[in-house]
């Protein structure tokens, strides 16, 4: 069976545009670190993104995400909706995938190139995570211990005086920072910072259409355009 359609059904093909699973090289412009789930990503964009002969993202374009923490893997991800801008202002959301980039000069890539999530510096809780409940508890204890006593006999007795009562003040404040502490490590048992200058991809999932990008203080609203003179008189 053979169906005639009319031309106006056949979409034209994009003039500019990428095919999904692009992986736009970028490096990241501030830290990141897993103390705030709400902090943003903006990243440049350091080589241009070309495709068939046409830039479809020029290097120093921006990039903005919003970063959350895989505690499993020690990493931060950020999935989802990413905004590519343009310098001449033009906005366009994608959906694409942060991936760790870890290349050299010496033209080989590292292990973790290319996989997902942002790979930085980390505090677990059995290294240094242990190691500073261990202090905590030793300063809390440490105070104490500069307490001028007495004989008496009921034992040994703290004598009152001014140096005690500085040194009961200082060991409250240090108990209580102790215990702040110890609470952190406990509630988060690892900590991820990923610094400024990181370098990584952005992996966009579908089609980048060059024409879908906007910018941003352009609005298009359902306001009729001033009737002409010529209307106006024929109106009277």
């Amino acid at each position: 069976m053979h169906v005639n359609l009319p031309p106006e059904t056949n979409l034209p093909a994009l003039s500019v545009f990428a095919p999904a699973g692009r992986m736009i090289r970028a490096v990241t412009v501030n830290t990141i670190d897993s103390a705030n789930i709400d902090t943003p990503i903006i990243a440049l964009v350091v080589d241009s993104l070309w495709f068939d002969g046409e830039e479809i993202i020029p290097a120093g374009s921006e990039l903005h995400g919003r970063a959350s923490v895989d505690r499993l893997r020690d990493r931060i991800v950020a999935n989802g909706p990413w905004t590519i801008v343009w310098q001449n202002g033009e906005e366009l959301t994608v959906k694409a995938i942060a991936l760790d980039r870890d290349d050299s000069e010496t033209g080989r890539w590292g292990e973790r190139d290319g996989s997902a999530g942002l790979t930085g510096q980390v505090l677990k809780s059995d290294s240094s995570a242990e190691i500073k409940l261990f202090l905590s508890t030793f300063i809390s204890g440490a105070a104490g211990a500069f307490q001028q006593t007495d004989s008496t006999l009921f034992g040994r007795q703290a004598r009152n005086s001014i140096r005690n009562a500085g040194i009961a003040g200082a060991s409250e404040v240090l108990n209580r920072y102790a215990e702040q502490i110890a609470e952190t490590i406990r509630r988060d048992g690892v900590f991820v910072r990923v610094p400024a200058g990181k370098q990584m991809y952005l992996y966009v999932t579908h089609t980048i259409d060059r024409s879908l990008a906007k910018i941003g203080n352009l609005r298009v609203g359902a306001v009729s355009p001033p009737a002409s003179n010529s209307s106006a008189s024929d109106a009277r």
